[in-house]
């Protein structure tokens, strides 16, 4: 009876622990609908797609519980119409250097259910903040002109599920899959350096749209 007692408190103790938990990740995310309702573009004319770089960091509550942040900056697969652009001016003698990066934010919520196997499943909901940033930088005669479209706004929502393999107790690697909801609210267009036929400033975006992103790809938890 004791042995059981013991065995008994050891383990609602470790229920009731909370640890730090680390996570990192890559894939591949491809968009869904329109940067702005009025302007007709889907977000695909500026980025066809974006490989990130996604940080997690939280606390592990009664092993059952995740709460925490996340962050990601994305290297943007630039669309194909701004790619060509970028192709023909170098096939001018201008040397450019055309880029995208989507930059998100948020606080998240994962669920790991309890299955008494190595693989351990998840789920997870969350929101957030996301840039999105096109560059079309260019050196011709002298001039360095740099044109930079800039949205920013909400991550509505943020759903998520994956698998982990726990190889060890504390370190686990497995595959997820995620899609956000997003809205933007403010735009801008920046100019360095001789362009300043373009008109620069910032707005508000007119209506209200929403696009998405859809993740893929792999992951790898730690919990020191």
């Amino acid at each position: 009876m004791a042995v059981g007692s013991a065995s008994e408190r050891a383990s609602a103790q470790e229920r009731e622990t909370a640890a730090f938990e680390f996570g990192a990740r890559t894939g591949y995310a491809v968009p869904l609908g329109a940067a702005e309702a009025n302007e007709g573009d889907n977000i695909d004319t500026l980025a066809q797609g974006q490989v990130p770089i996604w940080l997690d960091a939280g606390v592990r509550l009664a092993r059952d519980y995740f709460v925490g942040v996340d962050a990601s900056y994305g290297v943007g697969v630039l669309a194909p119409f701004l790619r060509s652009t970028c192709d023909t001016d170098a096939a001018y003698g201008t040397k450019t250097h055309c880029s995208a990066r989507d930059v998100r934010l948020g606080l998240e919520f994962i669920y790991h259910p309890r299955v008494r196997s190595a693989f351990e499943p998840w789920l997870g909901a969350g929101l957030g903040w996301e840039w999105l940033s096109v560059t079309d930088s260019a050196n011709f005669q002298g001039a360095n002109p740099s044109v930079t479209r800039d949205y920013d706004g909400p991550e509505l929502f943020l759903l998520q599920g994956g698998v982990d393999y726990m190889l060890r107790r504390g370190l686990g690697v497995g595959l997820f899959v995620a899609v956000s909801a997003d809205m933007y609210r403010s735009a801008s267009l920046s100019c360095a350096d001789t362009c300043n036929t373009f008109a620069v400033g910032s707005r508000k975006v007119d209506g209200s749209t929403t696009h998405e992103w859809l993740f893929g790809g792999a992951r790898v938890t730690f919990m020191p």
